[in-house]
């Protein structure tokens, strides 16, 4: 006659299932990832080469301030922003933005920060002027430094322009 197999004990199968499911509980955020990252590198866009230039007499306006132009392909995003600040004097002046809709927020006395509050459409330009007068005696320097949101690219963009008191003359 063969031997009847032990009993069970109730307690060996529930500690292993628990062990199971606690594992799978683990591994599921980690799986879920791994398969998360690749999409989300993957929907970078990018805006092409849009440019800022610097411009003695923005036209308009005739004075001194930045050119931001957007690629020939890709709008530049809302939420762009543009950092204006000056060197050499104790205030920038009064800016003005217009051919898209902006924020401008007063960062200090010698610095504005520029946020697009619509998309700047492919080609379309904006205009940055300033209330600085480009006949002062002293040397200055007016700089533009562009970022675009999270998630956007710009190849072969032009980020940033400066120019001074000694290479705009009114």
């Amino acid at each position: 006659m063969t031997p009847a197999p032990p009993p069970t004990d109730p307690k060996d199968t529930a500690l292993a299932r628990r062990t199971v499911l606690r594992a799978a509980a683990w591994s599921a955020p980690v799986v879920a990832l791994g398969v998360a990252t690749p999409l989300a590198a993957a929907s970078t866009i990018d805006v092409g080469a849009y440019r800022v230039t610097d411009s003695c007499s923005v036209p308009g306006s005739g004075r001194p301030g930045f050119l931001l132009t957007a690629g020939p392909i890709a709008s530049l995003p809302e939420r762009t922003t543009i950092t204006v600040s000056v060197t050499g004097v104790t205030t920038i002046g009064e800016l003005t933005v217009t051919g898209v809709g902006a924020i401008v927020n007063d960062v200090s006395a010698t610095s504005r920060l520029i946020v697009l509050t619509s998309p700047l459409p492919a080609g379309a330009t904006m205009t940055i002027s300033t209330t600085l007068s480009t006949s002062i005696s002293t040397r200055w320097t007016l700089r533009a430094v562009s970022t675009l949101p999270r998630d956007y690219v710009a190849t072969g963009a032009t980020t940033e322009s400066s120019f001074g008191s000694l290479s705009c003359r009114a």
